[in-house]
């Protein structure tokens, strides 16, 4: 107990200061081949690699002193580990915008320099990593930064440039990326033996390579020409997306949810079943952008139009010599767009709201003839798109909760010195106890937010939650003093990698949203305040309980009409 009280006081603290022989067969006109010569160029610039950059749909890129001040060792190490799970939304779009924007160079080698194209080619977007390695110079002879370059390609479908890539890579040394590219290659190539030993050499650890296993069944089924084995989707990356789309398989829930990143956006356009899942999920990483999602559902979602009518009462009713006449009955306004309600009280998780509530941004302002308990629901999709005026009209026919007031400030910016104050005067509630007003206080003045009650920190335990790694905390603390803009970022996403936003230390998230603040990031700041001020509050639907299936029946029980959020 008296460590976690220590751990915080020092969090509370710190916030306040604010990778077989070369392949010869894969060049089919005979002519020489340059590693990248199907793939345009661009005149590299003074400031070498950290100077080229990508252009991503939707953002803008950093400026180009990001990489000033950066320390080249944490960079290294921040890039070699990062990874997929990373559930803070805004981290997921900060960490694109680091990777594809340029500037002047940190004092780092050409290996550390590599590693962050690497991590691009793993993030995406898929046209954004294309772009950006497409610019490596040719003279580059890294065997991993190859391959990563081939594996986007081949996401993208572009098979024989990817694999006069491989063919191009001179190695004595066996390697399993390497060996699963050549094999890759060859079989997508219709060099079905030759596919087949070089998956047979392919070094192996001693434990047992799901992915390797599923890579020969592939080769085995695509040589047979039918199915020789049960074989699933698998995705992850570019040779395991080329094999499937040659094996005419179509990904499921369970393949959809270990898919990420480049792979992800790889197949957003593919002609699949499970288009629409695919759509939300990339929606919901910030691998495309509201537009493009609602571009792709407009012809699927439609506002639904619910005329009602009121019959009069008994008594209202006149008779005539024993007859009955029946008056008009009283016609309500109709509800519109109550399906747009559903689809949104009904998301799978925090994320697919977000996203849904993005798509679905011009519908929601549609909506019309709910409830209060609707419209305050409805409110918080119009605040988390940043719709001003769709904010002001739903929370202006319901009650705001204490913390959406907050969360109003933080999407309209500004300093709104207010708006703090009165969240900290919210009467209190078993859902609006001291603790959670004051954490949630503190992001916004994490965000920028001026406002009085800073000594309500001294006065109050904050809620503990899960915390980040002590080390990369330490790191974060550290670039911030030397003012690096794209190491506190990365640090930024390491320290929440693995995290819930709903269950992290709240103490540890606000100094990472105060790093943010203070080395010039505030819009991005007040984005990741923002989000997670709303993902510990924003209700969504339970998810239906599914009772113990009895004997002899197989009958999927059936799925509870929707029941209206309680704010």
């Amino acid at each position: 107990m008296m460590r976690r009280k220590y751990i915080n006081q020092i969090g509370l603290i710190a916030l306040s200061v604010v990778l077989l022989q070369p392949i010869s067969s894969f060049a089919q006109d005979g002519a020489p081949i340059t590693p990248r010569a199907a793939v345009a160029k661009q005149t590299l610039r003074e400031v070498g690699l950290w100077g080229i950059n990508a252009q991503i749909e939707g953002q803008e890129p950093l400026p180009s002193d990001l990489w000033q001040d950066a320390d080249g060792e944490s960079l290294g190490l921040v890039f070699r580990k990062i990874g997929t799970d990373q559930r803070f939304m805004p981290m997921q779009t900060l960490l694109q915008r680091v990777l594809f924007s340029g500037g002047t160079a940190p004092n780092t080698d050409e290996y550390t320099a590599l590693e962050r194209f690497k991590l691009a080619a793993r993030t995406g977007p898929l046209n954004s990593s294309i772009s950006l390695l497409s610019q490596l110079p040719d003279n580059i002879s890294d065997i991993p930064t190859s391959i990563a370059i081939a594996d986007v390609l081949l996401m993208a479908g572009r098979i024989d440039e990817a694999c006069n890539i491989v063919n191009q890579i001179r190695s004595a040394d066996a390697s399993q990326a390497l060996g699963k590219m050549r094999a890759t290659c060859y079989a997508l190539n219709g060099e079905y033996s030759a596919a087949q030993l070089a998956i047979d050499t392919v070094p192996q650890t001693g434990q047992i390579d799901p992915v390797l296993q599923w890579m020969a069944r592939a080769i085995a089924n695509i040589s047979a020409g039918s199915a020789v084995s049960t074989i699933v989707y698998r995705g992850e990356d570019g040779m395991q997306i080329a094999l499937s789309r040659k094996l005419g398989l179509f990904p499921n829930r369970e393949a959809l949810d270990k898919t990420t990143g480049a792979a992800l956006s790889a197949i957003v356009n593919d002609t699949s079943p499970a288009r629409a899942a695919v759509m939300l999920r990339a929606g919901s990483m910030s691998l495309i952008t509201s537009g493009q999602y609602n571009d792709y559902a407009k012809d699927v979602v439609v506002i639904e139009v619910i005329e009602t009518a009121v019959p009069p009462a008994a008594s209202d009713v006149p008779q005539v010599s024993g007859a009955i006449i029946e008056p008009p009955s009283e016609v309500k306004p109709p509800v519109i767009g109550r399906n747009i309600y559903d689809l949104l009280y009904n998301a799978r998780s925090f994320n697919d709201w977000v996203a849904l509530s993005g798509r679905a941004k011009s519908q929601i302002r549609q909506v019309a003839g709910l409830g209060p308990i609707e419209n305050n629901f409805l409110a918080n999709s119009a605040i988390i798109n940043g719709d001003v005026a769709a904010t002001a009209h739903f929370l202006g026919q319901t009650e705001p909760l204490p913390w959406q007031d907050l969360a109003r400030a933080l999407m309209e910016g500004g300093e709104n010195n207010m708006a703090i104050q009165r969240r900290l005067e919210a009467p209190a509630t078993p859902k609006n106890t001291r603790p959670i007003a004051v954490s949630e206080a503190v992001l916004g003045w994490s965000a920028g937010l001026r406002g009085r009650g800073l000594s309500e920190l001294l006065n109050t335990n904050l809620p503990s939650g899960v915390m980040p790694a002590a080390g990369t905390m330490a790191l974060l603390d550290m670039a911030l003093v030397r003012g690096s803009k794209a190491e506190v970022a990365l640090l930024s996403y390491l320290a929440l990698q693995g995290l819930d936003p709903k269950t992290a230390d709240i103490a540890s998230v606000a100094r990472v949203i105060s790093a943010l603040w203070h080395v010039g990031l505030e819009k991005e700041a007040r984005e990741m305040a923002l989000y997670v001020l709303m993902a510990r509050n924003v209700e969504l639907a339970p998810p239906p309980r599914t009772p113990p299936a009895r004997a002899g029946n197989t009958r999927p029980a059936p799925r509870p009409a929707p029941a209206a959020p309680r704010p």
